[in-house]
């Protein structure tokens, strides 16, 4: 048992440092403040049929939390064009949040993960609004330090 619980553990430990792995910083400069990293994988990653999703980490370098609204737009080749949802999230200061857990995952219509490595198809920001607020009401247990 106490085996068991230590390959449980060890495991767990595991795919955490693992799902950290391959996130890119955006090009563009910093928004507000806010460093922006990427990573564009299959949602189910043991299955590379599944639809491919950017999922985005942000960072709040203010010393005061901000709302962020984001919503992205992707197209492929000149007849495709899609927009996401907007998203809202709430950073407090020095934090990062990302991730599915803050909805900061945007699925797209394709399950091919190389799909941006082609000039014609490209991502980007059509809203990135940054708000400075006076302090955000979310469970601070779920958020990274510096």
């Amino acid at each position: 048992m106490k085996r068991f619980f230590l390959i449980s553990i060890l495991l767990c430990y595991t795919i955490a440092i693992f799902a950290q792995r391959g996130f890119v910083s955006y090009i563009e400069p910093s928004f507000k403040n806010i460093d922006v990293k990427y990573k564009i994988t299959n949602q189910n990653f043991f299955d590379k049929s599944s639809p491919v999703v950017i999922i985005l980490k942000l960072k709040n370098n203010n010393e005061f939390d901000v709302q962020v609204d984001i919503q992205i737009e992707y197209q492929f080749g000149i007849k495709s064009r899609y927009k996401s949802e907007k998203v809202s999230v709430c950073i407090p200061a020095g934090r990062i949040v990302g991730g599915r857990m803050h909805g900061l995952s945007f699925e797209l219509k394709t399950s091919d993960t190389k799909i941006f490595n082609n000039e014609e198809n490209e991502w980007f920001f059509s809203v990135f609004d940054v708000e400075q607020i006076d302090k955000c009401t979310v469970n601070r247990k779920n958020l990274k330090s510096n």
